[in-house]
């Protein structure tokens, strides 16, 4: 895997500057040698990739979902991988079949760097183009209503405890 779609809810909880600076930039990067590309999903806000990946997702546990339930993310992760593996062979379409990453975040630093970037809120997809922010209103299409934007950040406290899920990273 060397390039990311990273697909999210856009709630105001998960579509946030911290994170595409920390995906996005180059001298600093939250996970070094993978390349991203950040699409976030927008209720009533199109039919892009996102929102047919998250529908297959929501359909394929409502219509499979084990006898055993789904316990833990780990158990969830494999859940849906095996559902996106099915899908690809199906489809005859390798691009289908997703990997799902859990990141654990125990503790964060005081501080947290974040893109500077004008009206941030008007656009769903991002991704870093020779050092510089390409920022569309749509996900999915290539350069309708793109900006690009400087790579500039600053810096803000933050608390350093993550929120928890209460549900458990691995099977009780």
């Amino acid at each position: 895997v060397e390039f990311i779609h990273w697909w999210s809810d856009g709630g105001p909880h998960f579509r946030n500057k911290q994170l595409i600076w920390s995906l996005l930039n180059e001298t600093d990067p939250l996970l070094p040698g993978f390349e991203f590309e950040i699409n976030y999903k927008v209720p009533y806000h199109g039919k892009g990739e996102p929102d047919g990946v998250f529908g297959f997702y929501s359909q394929g546990l409502n219509n499979n979902m084990p006898q055993e339930g789904i316990n833990s993310l780990d158990s969830l992760a494999k859940f849906l991988k095996l559902l996106s593996v099915h899908q690809a062979k199906v489809q005859n379409d390798v691009t289908k079949e997703h990997e799902i990453l859990i990141l654990n975040f125990d503790r964060f630093d005081d501080e947290a760097d974040f893109l500077v970037i004008e009206g941030f809120k008007k656009f769903l997809s991002f991704v870093s183009v020779e050092g510089k922010i390409k920022a569309r209103p749509l996900t999915g299409i290539s350069d309708i209503g793109e900006k690009t934007f400087e790579m500039i950040s600053d810096t803000k406290d933050v608390k350093r405890t993550p929120k928890r899920s209460t549900i458990s990273i691995i099977d009780p």
